[in-house]
């Protein structure tokens, strides 16, 4: 039950169902302890969401370039 609370609220982040066991069976160990201590599993998602840096679009994000990059493209 635990379990399935935790992949409920990792579904809100559109991941693939693939990923998402793999998330769960890479994590079982993790997730046995928070259970045994008592722990919401929204803090277990929590930290899977910071460690995979999810944004609220459900795909992982990526850093592109520097912030100060501005050169234009032009097509020829």
């Amino acid at each position: 039950e635990y379990t399935n609370q935790i992949m409920s609220l990792l579904k809100e982040f559109n991941i693939r169902p693939v990923v998402l066991n793999h998330i769960i069976d890479q994590c079982q160990d993790q997730i046995s302890q928070y259970y045994e201590e008592g722990k919401d599993p929204k803090s277990f998602v929590d930290e899977i969401v910071k460690d995979m840096e999810l944004d609220s679009g459900g795909f992982m994000a990526q850093k592109m370039g520097s912030a100060g990059y501005s050169k234009v493209i032009k097509y020829l």
